[in-house]
Order: C-alpha cells, then sequence, then structure tokens
C-alpha cells in the first residue's frame, strides 16, 4: 500500500471540490483533489449542465471561472474547451490531482477523519 501525505484532501472534482481544492491552495496549503472519473468538472463536463455554477451572486469564484472559459453570464460553455480550462487552472493552482481515483473508505481516530483510503487503476 502506498501512502500520500497532503494537508487538504478534496474528494471529487466537481464545481464545489473545485472552488474549495482552489480556495486552500491559494492560502498555501498543500492541497489534492481526487475525483473518480478521467476528467474534472462534474456537472460542468460531464453532466453536460448550462449555466454554470448556477446562479451565484457575484464576486465569488464563479466569476473567475466564467473568465477563465471567457464566457458570458448563462451562456451554454465549450465541454471539451472546459475540460482543458479546468485541469490547467489545478495545475496552474498547484493542487495535485488523481484522476480516475475512488475514495473507498476512511482511516478514523475517535470522530476525526485522518486519512482516506482511495484506489486508483494504476496502483
Amino acid at each position: 500500500m502506498e501512502t500520500y501525505k497532503t494537508s487538504v484532501l478534496v474528494v471529487g472534482g466537481g464545481p464545489s471540490g473545485l472552488a474549495a481544492a482552489v480556495s486552500c491552495s491559494r492560502l498555501g496549503i498543500k492541497t489534492t483533489l481526487i475525483e473518480r472519473f478521467g476528467i474534472v468538472g462534474g456537472n460542468l463536463t460531464l453532466g453536460h449542465v448550462a449555466p454554470i455554477m448556477g446562479d451565484v451572486s457575484h464576486g465569488t469564484i464563479v466569476d473567475e471561472v466564467i473568465n477563465l472559459l471567457n464566457l458570458k453570464w448563462d451562456v451554454a460553455h465549450d465541454i471539451e474547451k472546459t475540460k482543458i480550462a479546468l485541469s490547467n487552472w489545478l495545475a496552474n493552482e498547484k493542487v495535485d490531482l488523481f484522476l480516475q481515483t475512488v475514495a473507498i473508505g476512511t482511516i478514523m481516530e475517535g470522530n476525526t477523519i485522518k486519512g482516506v483510503i482511495a484506489n486508483n487503476p494504476s496502483w
């Protein structure tokens, strides 16, 4: 069994997971994101859902994603370009990313999660 250490582990690379991972990394925290599918984005990519991240107030990370994808609010986005842009965004923000990685259990110490047991086809 291989061990990987990180300060923050985000399980799931959908819109909320992306926002959480980037926000933590920007705070200088070693951040890792695991995603069970072969691409991040959740409903933004695999789900083919528009508008992006729903209707939220301006001044949030949603604005950043819309700018990243060079879009206007409530405009359908190019799914394939979005896959690339989001993956590059995570890399630029220094988030460690493991695709096709499934969280299958937790390592507990009392009521505290101390680790996650994950599986990846290449491990």
